[in-house]
């Protein structure tokens, strides 16, 4: 029998499903549990399970019995277009197939393509609660679609995704960091299959990630940042000049500047309120002088709308990757990105004795420890001073 009470809170996991008593022991589990999980059992239809999440998902499961094995079958998340009377009509079904011995979960496993599995199932599953999404549709888009797509999900092995691993690394040149993304995505949308019963196996769970030994150290000297400075004056679109210096001068991520709003900036207070970062929390960067000349010049006299509009003045630009190259080719600069500005300013700041546990407040990283592993070493000078100073005392 299952049980009817966590392991380490009192409220019963046995109860009539419905919006609010599902909401509220939804509510229970993440307030009091410490499980990644929690199975829930409707006591109005009989093998019908509501699985709790940690991430807010509740997602109904049958257990249908078949030739006295009982199966797990996945019905659907609960939302407005999958309620709980629907739920249990899908396991009332599921468990009269099985009683006339068809086993109910064959119909979703046959035919379905790495392709569908995505369009029909994972994307629409995850879109709305996974921050991330943007990315995951671009290497679905740009590698995944025509590697796997067209292929059954049966005949997709483990030796065929480590082929493409491969390939990504050695023909494509992507750095280890990357083909890990790439990695994980599949991964998880195969995890996705299995518990949904699209797919018995995932081929992808046992592929270990690549070593990811390509922290970058690459900044810009002070000629070359005069170089960049100079050739951001001259380029001839201005709105990605303008965007690349507010990264110089605030070690702001690229995706940061681009989600902006004109309103999240209050140059009265010198202050540049992001209301969702990397952690996934909101946070703030504070403004030097020169930042503020600069986002006055780019916002004008508009009162709403994003601080850098696209063509479309409803999306944000897109990434100037273009006018990047123009502006780098220049000033005579060499193997550098958009994202080792931030790092410049990092290193700008170390080397001019601002202490590390503040250069990580303003980088916003989640630990201090972060920041000291990635620019310790710009302090070495401050060590070899000292070590002079104390050699010409000894």
């Amino acid at each position: 029998m299952p049980p009817d009470k966590t392991s380490n809170h009192n409220f019963s996991t046995k109860f009539c499903f419905t919006k609010a008593s599902l909401n509220t022991a939804l509510a229970s589990f993440l307030t009091h549990s410490d499980k990644d999980q929690l199975d829930c059992y409707d006591t109005k239809c009989v093998g019908l399970i509501a699985v709790l999440y940690r991430s807010g998902r509740i997602n109904f499961r049958a257990r249908p019995v078949l030739h006295k094995q009982r199966l797990s079958l996945a019905l659907g998340d609960y939302s407005a277009h999958f309620t709980v009377e629907q739920a249990r009509l899908a396991c009332t079904s599921a468990r009269l197939q099985a009683a006339q011995g068809i086993d109910p979960r064959a119909p979703s496993r046959v035919g379905i393509t790495f392709a569908q599995l995505w369009s029909d199932h994972y994307y629409p599953a995850v879109k709305a609660r996974k921050r991330s999404i943007k990315d995951d549709v671009q290497k679905f888009e740009r590698w995944l679609s025509s590697e796997f797509g067209h292929l059954p999900l049966a005949a997709i092995k483990s030796s065929n995704i480590v082929a493409f691993l491969d390939m990504l690394s050695e023909r494509e040149h992507l750095s280890p960091a990357t083909v890990n993304r790439y990695l994980a995505l599949l991964k998880a949308i195969f995890r996705y299959a299995v518990e949904n019963d699209l797919h018995t196996k995932s081929p992808a769970k046992h592929i270990r990630p690549l070593v990811e030994a390509n922290i970058r150290t690459r900044v810009l000297d002070a000629a070359e940042r005069a170089a960049f400075k100079e050739a951001c004056e001259h380029e001839s679109n201005r709105a990605a000049a303008s965007l690349f210096m507010l990264l110089f001068l605030t070690a702001a991520r690229l995706g940061e500047a681009l989600a902006a709003k004109v309103y999240d900036v209050d140059l009265a207070s010198r202050t540049w309120h992001l209301p969702m970062t990397k952690s996934g929390k909101s946070a703030h960067i504070c403004l030097s002088s020169a930042a503020v000349e600069l986002l006055r010049e780019v916002i004008g006299k508009r009162k709403a709308g994003y601080l850098f509009p696209g063509k479309d003045p409803a999306k944000p630009m897109t990434r100037p990757a273009k006018a990047f190259e123009r502006i780098c080719a220049s000033a005579g600069i060499e193997g550098f990105t958009i994202h080792d500005l931030r790092r410049t300013w990092a290193s700008i700041a170390v080397n001019a004795g601002v202490p590390l546990f503040t250069v990580s407040k303003a980088l916003r990283h989640s630990s201090p420890n972060v920041t000291a592993a990635r620019y310790a070493h710009l302090q070495d000078q401050a060590l070899i001073d000292a070590n002079n100073l104390v050699g010409e005392m000894v």
